[in-house]
């Protein structure tokens, strides 16, 4: 058996020796007769796709099938496109050549178990890597190539023609441009005095010329004066002032140019298209959209501009079919400048949305009802509507009581029941603001009648032992007092 161990390490030891051989005298390794057993060499790159002066690593290992007792192996690339910039290996390199060796002139490298058998590579080992860095003018492909070239077992049997290696593929390609960042913007109009109804052209300057993105968002400083679109053009609408403003993508760069509206005369007002909604139910807001407005002014001449700009009157409360309504702009009124239906709205169903969260006091007149809120269903869902609780009628409220209370809202005949809860008033008393002769202070539990104050007596007032009561003149405590019964 020690024979057997002795001999196996000889055997691996003049692999190895020859292996060392081979790195210095190419072609000298000798191979033995195949034997069973199997190895795969793996070199991973980092990165799949580079550029001239770019740098990638490539990882080296072995997986073994089932042991590997030696090996030299080599890492090919092609040197007119790539240089080695750094290396790193592990213990399972002996010999290690960057610049090439045992007759390769890729990375060599090459290994055998000193101990016979006993250190073999027996799992997947990583061996080294190899930092490239991409050559001026490279292009195509890096030429990565993985040369198991002399491997032996861990009986120092020759497996070379068993084992296989494999390399990522690295393309090279041209360099991307340098990117070009927006520095700056400047805004310019072609005109910057206007009648309402007339146009101008609002152009940005984005610098530099060659930016990667060029593009900006318009705004008006105020849209009742002058409006603009998406592309820049500026719409006079009334007199006044308004600074039309340039903000990149890139950058957020803003710029801004200003445009004043003069005013003109309105001489006429003429439909160009009427709304587009027409059927509406009682209550409803009056939708203007879609309405085309022809306004004749003195100097701009005729001009066409959104119907929404302009005032509608009609009483939208009313029940009827061709209703018309009255426009006004620019001090002209158009009667009967179109017709709308109004169907009758009748509230089919109520319910609490929200109870009220504003504080009530004892005393207050009114329930506070802020935050409130109600949702009407008018003509069995033909329309829904959220609503303040404060359109509806309150009943059942009683300023006299604190705690809770039960209350009702009625709203187009439908009615629902919320809760709120009435705090006790302060227990001091109240206040009294300028002239305080012959007033009572309110908000006062147990008022105190009969007294009238000057300012010189306020002043003189101080401090007893006892108080019954608490009031509040011009920021300065007074107290009413008496003694306590013995």
């Amino acid at each position: 058996m020690k024979a057997k161990t002795l001999s196996s390490r000889l055997i691996a030891g003049f692999l190895g020796l020859s292996l060392l051989a081979s790195a210095a005298i190419p072609g000298v390794m000798p191979r033995a007769k195949a034997a069973e057993g199997a190895a795969t060499f793996t070199a991973v790159s980092d990165k799949t796709e580079v550029h001239p002066g770019d740098t990638f690593t490539v990882a080296v290992s072995v997986t073994p099938e089932p042991t590997v007792g030696s090996y030299e192996a080599a890492l090919d690339y092609d040197h007119d496109k790539l240089e080695v910039a750094d290396t790193t290996k592990t213990s399972y390199v002996m010999n290690f050549r960057p610049q090439g060796g045992g007759g390769s002139n890729g990375v060599y490298a090459n290994w055998f178990d000193p101990t016979g058998g006993e250190g073999t590579i027996t799992s997947a080992t990583d061996l080294f890597t190899v930092t490239f860095k991409v050559k001026d003018g490279a292009i195509g492909d890096a030429g990565l190539g993985m040369d198991p070239r002399v491997v032996g077992n861990a009986a120092a049997e020759d497996i070379t023609a068993n084992c296989s290696g494999t390399a990522s593929s690295v393309s090279i390609t041209e360099a991307p441009p340098a990117p070009v960042p927006v520095t700056g913007v400047s805004v310019s109009l072609d005109a910057s005095e206007l009648f309402p109804g007339q146009s101008a052209q609002a152009t940005a300057a984005v610098e530099p010329a060659g930016a990667d993105n060029p593009n900006v968002a318009w705004a008006s400083s105020d849209d009742a004066v002058a409006t603009v679109d998406a592309d820049g053009k500026v719409t006079a609408v009334a007199p006044g002032t308004a600074s039309i403003t340039a903000t990149t993508e890139d950058g957020g760069f803003t710029a801004s140019a200003d445009v004043t509206v003069k005013a003109d005369i309105v001489k006429a007002l003429a439909v160009a298209a009427a709304p587009t909604k027409v059927d509406y139910l009682q209550g409803d807001a009056i939708d203007l959209t879609g309405g085309k407005l022809t306004v004749t002014y003195e100097q701009a001449g005729d001009v066409e501009m959104d119907m929404a700009q302009a005032t509608a009157i009609v009483d939208m409360n009313q029940v009827g079919e061709a209703v018309p309504v009255a426009i006004e702009f620019g001090g002209q009124k158009l009667e009967n400048a179109f017709t709308i239906n109004i169907k009758a709205a009748t509230v089919t169903a109520l319910e609490l949305i929200q109870a009220p969260t504003g504080k009530t006091t004892v005393g207050d007149a009114m329930p506070n009802l802020e935050g409130g809120m109600m949702k009407a269903t008018i003509n069995d869902g033909e329309a829904v509507r959220e609503l303040p609780l404060s359109d509806a009628e309150i009943t059942g409220y009683d300023k006299t009581k604190a705690g809770e209370q039960t209350l009702t809202a009625t709203y187009g005949g439908k009615s629902i029941e919320f809760k709120i809860t009435v705090s006790e008033a302060s227990a001091g008393g109240g206040t009294i603001d300028g002239n305080t002769d012959g007033k009572t202070p309110s908000n006062v539990k147990n008022p105190v009648t009969g007294l009238n104050f000057s300012q010189d007596a306020v002043n003189g007032f101080g401090f007893l032992t006892t108080g019954l009561a608490i009031l509040v003149v011009s920021g300065i405590k007074v107290f009413r007092m008496r003694r306590k019964m013995q």
